[in-house]
């Protein structure tokens, strides 16, 4: 009976235990307008802010994708775990169409792994 018990608990203990599942960071929010107008220096710029956190990595790079043109922008995101991008600036060019026009946000963390896209809409006046 003792043995019987005892390894009861070992596969109670040990089922506890097993790989460490990495989860990709968060953007809590974001905060940008939703209009602009081309400016001095012949841009459209976009001016606003984002926080984000990842409890696992630290976040390496801001990814911004412009469907529209099929580009994808990064930049360094810190390597914070929380962090807040203020002021996140965006610029389009000043031949963009006018209207309408769709950004995606993710931030990625130190190991590859992504956010959930934010997508974003600015019309260009």
């Amino acid at each position: 009976m003792r043995k019987l018990g005892l390894a009861i608990v070992t596969l109670l203990v040990a089922g506890g235990c097993g790989p460490k599942i990495d989860h990709p960071p968060v953007i809590d929010a974001v905060m940008m307008p939703q209009t602009a107008t081309l400016g001095t220096d012949n841009l459209y710029t976009v001016s606003g802010q984002m926080s984000y956190h990842d409890d696992d990595h630290p976040v390496h790079t801001l990814r911004v994708k412009v469907p529209l043109v099929g580009m994808t922008y990064e930049y360094p995101a810190g390597d914070l775990y929380i962090g807040n991008i203020d002021p996140l600036t965006i610029k389009f060019a000043a031949q963009s169409p006018k209207g309408a026009q769709e950004y995606d946000l993710s931030v990625v963390d130190s190991v590859g792994l992504e956010s959930a896209v934010s997508v974003q809409m600015v019309t260009l006046q």
